[in-house]
């Protein structure tokens, strides 16, 4: 990013740019040089074409065996089908722009950092300028003890962005719901043969929330109801359950490495030849309803319980 690496880039699924730098307080750039360090890799980025950024983000996308930044975003979407012309167009609009979204990350914010900060907030108009503090906690003692990281937003009193460069809104965008009703809904509004194993899923996906296990939601789109049944911790899935198409069942392999390796295994076993990538849709059937009860407890370590 210009003359040095910016420790994150990441993006939001509108397509806006985020910088984000990561200082300890006690270091001596993490006061005013922290912000020029990151407003100079947020001018960088500035103006850069879209190939550009994926040039730069080559090594990170090939060692992901992806073809672009559109793709990345696409293979953690849980909620429904992706849009990516319109992703691509959003980003490219931010570029042109530079109204991106900088971030400071520090064990704690200086007052003199957070003045700063305030006023790039009020007055930089569509640049999104966020501080945020992690603080560590140390609950128990001994082997038995716990470390607790807490982030916590320092308030800025931001004054909303002058203008929306969002050229067009994203089809995944709908409604969440708690609970699988509206996956219920949608199902039983679909022929019998399809019908049947949508509701078989919905009443595997109630039992485990009943068990404590998960947390259960619909997804509500523009062309399909999606079921999310999210582990709790990180409010992520091991899979997501649509209404529309042939296979209903998406995995979500990133996660199962993470989580529930060894389910993993037993369920690329399962499904061999096909091979399991980020998103790989499975048909429903009791022996995977049964598989994924055993991945939701690995993943939660109920097995051990």
């Amino acid at each position: 990013m210009g003359t040095g690496l910016a420790d994150l880039l990441a993006v939001e699924e509108d397509g806006r740019p985020v910088v984000i730098e990561i200082k300890l307080a006690n270091n001596s750039e993490a006061r005013r040089a922290v912000i020029a360090q990151v407003l100079s890799y947020a001018a960088a980025l500035y103006g850069m074409t879209l190939d550009e950024v994926e040039g730069r983000c080559a090594r990170y996308l090939g060692s992901r065996r992806l073809n672009d930044i559109s793709s990345a975003v696409a293979s953690e979407s849980q909620t429904g089908p992706f849009d990516g012309e319109a992703f691509r167009a959003n980003l490219t609009a931010y570029l042109a722009s530079g109204e991106f979204r900088v971030v400071v990350v520090l064990d704690d914010a200086p007052a003199d950092l957070i003045s700063i900060a305030r006023y790039l907030s009020d007055m930089g108009g569509r640049l999104l300028v966020d501080v945020l503090t992690v603080h560590q906690f140390t609950m128990g003692s001994g082997e038995g003890g716990e470390t607790l990281l807490v982030p916590e937003r320092v308030d800025l009193d931001r004054t909303p962005p002058s203008a929306v460069v969002r050229v067009s809104r994203q089809p995944s965008e709908g409604q969440l719901l708690e609970g699988p009703d509206a996956f219920i809904a949608a199902a039983n509004a679909l022929p019998e043969e399809r019908r049947a194993p949508l509701r078989s899923l919905a009443d595997w996906a109630q039992a485990l929330h009943s068990r404590g296990l998960i947390d259960l939601h619909s997804f509500v789109g523009k062309t399909q109801t999606t079921l999310l049944p999210r582990l709790r911790d990180e409010n992520v899935g091991l899979i997501s359950a649509w209404t529309s198409g042939g296979a209903n069942v998406g995995i979500w392999r990133s996660v199962f490495e993470r989580r529930a390796p060894n389910a993993l295994a037993t369920l690329e076993q399962l499904v061999a030849p096909k091979t399991l990538g980020q998103g790989t849709g499975l048909n429903i059937s009791d022996e995977l309803l049964q598989l994924l009860t055993v991945a939701y407890e690995e993943a939660t370590g109920a097995l051990q319980r």
